[in-house]
């Protein structure tokens, strides 16, 4: 379905041994500096994704088909920067730990399959708007597992969106900052999933030390409506853990409900799709250098 990449996109952090966010006087405030991106930086990605949906199909007024389906993604993931331009990083070096997806349907049994990617590393690298990914003797991965890779490495020669807009800033506790929608959109991945009225709020709630780095505490809501279907909607909250000293993402917590309505009219009939459900996503990344 076209409509599901969208949803795939999103992002957030399990949020391990984390205690609840530091409360400021609300007064102070925090300021956030981004950091350039260096050949040698290395990051570890821990990502969970669910969503629930219960679709109905109708035909030109009758129930012809309903369902209620449940995806379940994990990925663990290692990536280093290999080259950069001083505002983003070029080329990437990726290797899958783990990567697997569960689908049930109500009244069976889950089924697991692990992604091909496992095991294996991969180069990624931007030329213009093509992501180029390959193995790392240069030789051309299997279709599913390039498209895989994509998915989860589209920032690779783009910059950071959230780190463009917090750098430099000073936002005190409990200031709310409303963000442009592209930001949302280059964030998440979403494209024009989100259409162009995407509203994205992020309220500083406090700092907190997720292994020993400062990161200040955002509580965030998105409210987007897409523009590839007649109505796809989504009300995401959350929380965000940004490094105060480089605006690197450390972790994200997103869940919240969706909604989709989609008419397609043949010939003979009018068909009539319609799902309700939701999502959560978490992602916990760890920062560093890579070990030689």
């Amino acid at each position: 379905m076209r409509n599901r990449c969208w949803v795939i996109s999103i992002a957030g952090l399990v949020c391990c041994g984390i205690w609840p966010a530091k409360s400021c006087d609300a007064a102070e405030a925090i300021r956030f500096n981004a950091r350039a991106p260096q050949v040698g930086d290395e990051s570890t990605h821990e990502i969970q994704f669910n969503v629930n949906l219960n679709m109905s199909i109708r035909e030109t007024g009758r129930t012809i088909y309903t369902a209620e389906r449940d995806v379940k993604r994990t990925q663990s993931r290692q990536i280093t920067c290999l080259r950069t331009d001083g505002k983003s990083v070029q080329q990437a070096r990726v290797h899958y730990r783990a990567s697997s997806e569960s689908a049930a349907q109500a009244g069976a049994p889950p089924q697991t399959a692990e992604h091909p990617v496992v095991g294996k590393t991969y180069l990624v690298a931007r030329e213009g708007e093509r992501l180029i990914v390959t193995y790392e003797d240069g030789t051309q991965p299997a279709e599913e597992e390039v498209e895989i890779v994509a998915r989860g490495m589209d920032a690779v020669g783009r910059p950071n969106p959230l780190a463009g807009f917090l750098d430099g800033r000073e936002i005190a506790i409990g200031q709310t900052v409303k963000l442009p929608g592209r930001v949302a959109r280059d964030l998440f991945g979403l494209g024009d999933a989100v259409g162009s009225a995407a509203d994205f709020e992020m309220k500083l709630t406090g700092t907190q030390q997720l292994d020993g780095v400062t990161c200040g505490v955002f509580d965030t809501q998105i409210d987007a409506q897409s523009a590839l279907a007649s109505n796809l909607s989504m009300q995401i909250s959350g929380r965000f853990w940004i490094e105060t000293a480089t605006c690197r993402t450390a972790a994200v917590e997103l869940s919240g409900p969706v909604t989709l309505s989609e008419d397609q009219v043949s010939a003979a009939s009018r068909f009539n799709t319609t799902g309700k459900g939701t999502i959560r996503a978490t992602l916990r990344a760890r920062h560093g250098r890579e070990r030689r």
